[in-house]
């Protein structure tokens, strides 16, 4: 137990020192309408969908102001039905963006091009005029700009800058891009909780079951597989409590649970919640073990 109680208190301390907070990304989200006229293998019905990630929000009465560089570091994600385009996959080649008074997307134009050749048919399956999915050179392109009379949402706020907005996040506050849920307490039925927050979740599973019991209880007893808490993979899913800590009051509320017997897990362990160095709307998140 002495051996538990210094792993959290280094590990407070470490945090403590290491902690340097940044500002939270915000995301925009685009909705193109449906393609009026397509060839195969676009469908009619299909359109253009996606998110761009940026450091903060716009400017109130952007002009033509060229986003490349910030779009290709927060990062991007589009869909025109058929080609998935993001920075991993495709460079940006065109990014220019207007805002209204308040500060919202009003003009647009945008090009991608995936990196790898491909063989595409060439089609004006939205209103671009033909530039949509276009194809030069054996390579594809999404090229999309206001005349598509699609919109724009946002900012939404994305905390924990994986590209997924906080409210629709299933993990706000901890890195998830692939949104995995494994399942919940003692099911493997997805619970809307993603498994990297999912608290009581201590080997990294997805799943809070007797695993966990078990290598909390060894754990807190310096025994192996990890000899402590704090080596534990999914140490910061251990408090089920609340009350910041990894200790025996958490094995007793894990074991209970189990049991379908109260006060029941709590969904406050430092993976579930604010923490620094991510920071919420601007605001530093406390420092948590």
């Amino acid at each position: 137990m002495r051996a538990s109680t210094l792993d959290v208190l280094a590990l407070m301390l470490l945090a403590v020192a290491t902690a340097q907070p940044a500002a939270a990304a915000v995301i925009y989200q685009y909705t193109g309408p449906p393609y009026v006229a397509v060839s195969l293998p676009w469908g009619l019905g299909m359109s253009v969908n996606g998110t761009i990630t940026l450091p903060a929000p716009l400017a109130p009465n952007l002009s033509g102001q060229i986003l490349i560089a910030d779009i290709t570091s927060g990062g991007y994600s589009f869909t025109d039905g058929v080609n998935a385009y993001n920075q991993t996959n495709s460079v940006i080649e065109e990014g220019l963006f207007s805002t209204d008074a308040s500060g919202a997307i009003s003009q647009w134009y945008f090009i991608a091009r995936l990196t790898s050749t491909q063989v595409a048919v060439e089609t004006s399956a939205n209103p671009c005029e033909g530039e949509c999915d276009g194809v030069a050179s054996g390579t594809a392109y999404l090229a999309f700009n206001n005349v598509n009379t699609g919109t724009w949402s946002g900012p939404m706020v994305d905390t924990d800058g994986d590209g997924i907005p906080d409210q629709s996040d299933n993990c706000p506050y901890t890195f998830n891009p692939d949104q995995k849920d494994s399942g919940g307490i003692n099911t493997t039925v997805p619970d809307g909780i993603g498994d990297a927050c999912q608290c009581g979740d201590v080997n990294n599973d997805g799943i809070v079951n007797l695993s966990d019991k078990t290598i909390l209880s060894r754990s807190l007893a310096g025994l192996s597989p990890y000899g402590s808490v704090g080596a534990m993979p999914g140490f910061e899913k251990c408090d089920v409590n609340g009350d910041g800590l990894c200790n025996l009051a958490d094995k007793t509320v894990l074991s209970r649970a189990l049991a379908a017997l109260g006060p029941g897990i709590q969904q406050k362990c430092t993976a579930a919640v604010c923490h620094s160095p991510e920071v919420m709307n601007g605001v530093a998140c406390p420092v948590l073990p």
